[in-house]
């Protein structure tokens, strides 16, 4: 684990100390803790856009620590494993910021300049967690599956979040696992013709006699 994963390890670790030393009396949340730490759009104007990374160490429930541990096992661990430590590790923080931003600019500012109740809270409200980068691994390594697991995967995944959007007060989360899957298995896919087209250009040409 230590040589095939060890940005997950490492992930894994950070998310359990900071909920160990950032959460209240019996691993409850805190609610000064998320807002100092986590992002909304407020965030991009108040010039506090560093906490686009910090929100990710941050969990809304440090109790379920566990299950968000075994969700980046199940996310970036079989990527990380699959494709390595260096495109995991650039996979999950370009799609993480790259997926926060396009909800807090494409969905959040225009909801919010339409004068909705629903914009309004959005772009207060901090949010923390590494959904949004595990969405975008999980994409990545069901994307490798074969054609007859894949759309079934697909189909679980899209379900999930179809049933979570109408559950109460988890919009932005379960909007941003809908921007960061595809996202992942787009950036994944780019990833690999990349790597195809370098090599391609490694092989030299053959020469006719």
């Amino acid at each position: 684990m230590l040589r095939r994963a060890p940005f997950t390890l490492a992930l894994a670790a950070a998310l359990l100390a900071v909920a160990a030393l950032a959460s209240g009396p019996g691993w409850a949340p805190r609610p000064d803790i998320i807002a100092r730490w986590g992002f909304a759009l407020h965030d991009l104007w108040t010039l506090r856009a560093w906490s686009l990374v910090t929100a990710v160490f941050f969990t809304q429930h440090p109790a379920r620590i566990a299950a968000t541990v075994a969700f980046t096992a199940a996310s970036v661990g079989v990527y990380e494993w699959q494709a390595g430590t260096r495109r995991a590790l650039a996979l999950f923080w370009t799609a993480d910021v790259a997926a926060t931003l396009l909800l807090a600019l494409g969905v959040v500012l225009p909801l919010l300049l339409a004068g909705t109740a629903v914009g309004a809270r959005l772009a207060a409200a901090d949010d923390v967690g590494m959904s949004g980068g595990g969405f975008a691994c999980l994409g990545a390594w069901t994307a490798r599956l074969p054609q007859r697991w894949r759309w079934a995967a697909f189909g679980a995944v899209a379900l999930f979040i179809g049933v979570n959007l109408f559950q109460p007060g988890t919009l932005e989360a379960d909007l941003l696992h809908a921007i960061a899957f595809p996202l992942g298995v787009a950036l994944d896919r780019a990833a690999t013709r990349r790597a195809v087209g370098r090599n391609d250009a490694l092989v030299p040409a053959s020469v006719p006699l």
